[in-house]
């Protein structure tokens, strides 16, 4: 999948790229690894019906200029503590002595 997108940013010939990552992502360093790594091969380019082949002197680098996480794992407190049923009841009594009505 990384190779079909790095040929479709050689034809449109975007150089600069921000990132969103959606959930944990798995094999984030292989995938910007196959982007920047140049295609051995000839492909054809279908809007301009030409043949495309990668120079090896002057390579095609993709620049990220931001990498967005969304819906991260978050590693730090995971799991709160319960209350105990004694202090849920001491609060409930307060909330309901303390209510207002509008």
């Amino acid at each position: 999948m990384a190779k079909q997108l790095r040929k479709v940013f050689l034809i449109t010939k975007i150089r600069n790229i921000i990132l969103t990552v959606k959930s944990t992502p798995l094999y984030l360093n292989e995938i910007i690894n196959f982007l920047n790594t140049p295609i051995a091969h000839k492909f054809i380019d279908p809007i301009r019906n030409d043949f495309i082949e990668e120079d090896q002197d002057i390579p095609f680098i993709l620049k990220f200029h931001y990498f967005v996480f969304i819906q991260n794992k978050n590693f730090t407190r995971n799991k709160l503590p319960s209350k105990g049923r004694i202090k849920r009841k001491i609060l409930r009594k307060i909330i309901f002595q303390n209510k207002i009505i509008d």
